[in-house]
């Protein structure tokens, strides 16, 4: 298995430098080799980061801005986030500000907690306390109470997902949705993120809004 290096670059109170971190690896796509792991791999601090960047084989992955991060073998921790940029074919696809972040530098998963905010395609967003993305799988996850939005409307429910791959929006548990013109109530709910469109497997109550002669997308 080819082992790949994480390449730090800092720009701490506007001078640029250059990091290159050793025993910091990645799993490769060879299914028939083992991970060599490296346990003798020297910290790293950094306070003030404006852009700390993490590549691999040269490509933009995740990019942090917080006030504190510090690198020790697998993991990559950050305080006080105020930006956390991950990108898709080397273009912003997901933001978050938080208050702590945990990267997992073999499987490049991230947790992140406390004061969760993050953004993505299509208008979605969403508040919460605790977030985790996987990364094979692109899947973000929402474990506790989380208020989401998507162009126009809003989503109340106490456990959320996000498959970036399909583009679907998954709220398993009681969701309450409101829109300007009818609130929805069901217990689960899945939604087309590109085409905004809620679907109530289990179906839902509605109330229409006073004065609203129509429901979403009728």
């Amino acid at each position: 298995m080819k082992l790949r290096k994480f390449r730090l670059i800092a720009t701490v109170a506007g001078v640029l430098a250059t990091v290159v971190v050793f025993g910091l690896w990645l799993w490769s796509d060879d299914k028939d080799s083992d991970l060599v792991a490296t346990h003798d791999a020297p910290a790293i601090e950094v306070e003030g980061a404006e852009s700390i960047i993490v590549r691999e084989a040269g490509r933009k992955v995740w990019e942090f801005s917080a006030d504190r991060i510090v690198s020790e073998r697998d993991y990559v921790t950050a305080t006080n986030v105020r930006r956390a940029v991950y990108y898709r074919d080397e273009k912003p696809y997901l933001r978050l500000a938080a208050r702590n972040v945990r990267l997992n530098q073999q499987t490049r998963d991230l947790v992140a907690n406390g004061t969760v905010q993050a953004s993505g395609p299509h208008g979605f967003t969403v508040r919460t306390e605790r977030a985790v993305w996987k990364h094979r799988a692109r899947l973000l996850q929402c474990p506790l109470a989380v208020r989401a939005t998507l162009r126009g409307l809003t989503f109340h429910t106490t456990e959320l997902s996000y498959d970036t791959k399909l583009g679907q929006l998954s709220c398993p548990r009681v969701v309450q949705v409101d829109s300007k013109h009818a609130q929805l109530r069901g217990d689960g709910a899945v939604v087309d993120v590109k085409r905004q469109r809620v679907e109530f497997p289990q179906g839902a109550e509605i109330v229409i809004r006073p004065g609203a002669g129509f429901l979403p997308g009728s």
